[in-house]
C-alpha cells in the first residue's frame, strides 16, 4: 500500500507495483543468500583463530594457566 501512494507521488504507474514487488522478492532471497554466507565464513574464521585456545580451555576445565 505505502509503495502505491509513493508511486503516485513520483508520478509513475501504481499498476506495475506487480513487477517491482516480484523483483524485490528475488533481490530479497539473494541479499538473505549473501548475509548467511558471510556470518558462516565469519564464524568459521572465528573457531579457526581461536581453536588452539579453545581446546587448551576445554583440557584444563576452564583455567588459565598462570605464565
Amino acid at each position: 500500500m505505502t509503495m502505491v501512494m509513493v508511486l503516485d507521488t513520483v508520478g509513475l504507474p501504481a499498476e506495475d507495483v506487480t513487477i517491482i514487488l516480484a523483483v524485490d522478492w528475488l533481490l530479497d532471497r539473494f541479499r538473505t543468500a549473501i548475509n548467511v554466507l558471510g556470518d558462516s565464513i565469519g564464524a568459521g574464521l572465528v573457531y579457526h583463530m581461536s581453536k588452539h585456545e579453545l581446546e587448551h580451555f576445554e583440557l584444563h576445565g576452564g583455567r588459565k594457566q598462570s605464565m
